[in-house]
């Protein structure tokens, strides 16, 4: 009988899927091996349809790393590309890990790495190895840029390690200005125009369209 299937693993970090399409006999049994990349619980769904039926059956799974908590190490709703989690490069900033290390025995090492999305490149910087890392004001260019970090152990605990990323857009303070006391001036020619829309700065609408 001719079927087409997907699975999905319900990996977040992950938006692959199998695709099966093809004959299948009853009760044919197929085995495909999955690595996941976050902990915590997961909904693993297989839906299959053919011309007469289409049926979804959804298992849930719990991934679990005994040096680590389920927690995830970032907000995992900056996770996507669309989505960036956005700063200012006007103020300091620090990303922590929300992951709880419960193998305390031995200090995990901490790798972060920033990479500049738009071109795939990877930013030098010192890493810190820590559970945190911070950027100074203006250290930062305005750019969309991609923040991972890798907490791993060594054969004390079978070189066990866990990995996330966040995106994060960084953009350019909007510019503001205080003026105290001076005077106004008009002016009767109608040709002096002075401008001051067009070349505004709003957070959210950017240059001009200031008038919503």
């Amino acid at each position: 009988m001719h079927m087409n299937c997907s699975l999905n693993w319900g990996e977040i970090m992950d938006e692959t899927f199998i695709t099966l399409t093809g004959p299948m006999e009853p009760y044919t049994e197929i085995v495909y091996r999955y690595t996941y990349i976050t902990l915590g619980s997961k909904v693993v769904s297989l839906e299959c349809s053919n011309a007469y039926s289409h049926s979804i059956v959804q298992v849930e799974v719990f991934v679990n790393n005994e040096c680590f908590s389920p927690d995830p190490i970032f907000d995992r709703q900056y996770s996507k590309r669309a989505k960036p989690m956005t700063v200012l490069n006007s103020d300091p900033a620090k990303l922590v890990t929300r992951t709880v290390i419960n193998c305390t025995d031995i200090k995990p090492r901490f790798t972060w790495a920033i990479k500049i999305v738009k071109n795939d490149s990877v930013l030098a910087f010192e890493n810190p190895n820590m559970d945190y890392l911070t950027w100074e004001r203006g250290q930062l260019d305005p750019d969309l840029y991609r923040f991972s970090l890798n907490i791993s152990f060594g054969r004390e605990h079978d070189f066990c390690w866990l990995s996330e990323m966040i995106y994060v857009r960084v953009e350019r303070a909007p510019l503001v200005v205080d003026i105290q006391g001076g005077k106004v001036r008009k002016t009767g020619d109608p040709h002096a125009i002075v401008d001051a829309r067009t070349g505004s700065y709003d957070r959210v609408m950017g240059y001009g369209n200031n008038e919503a």
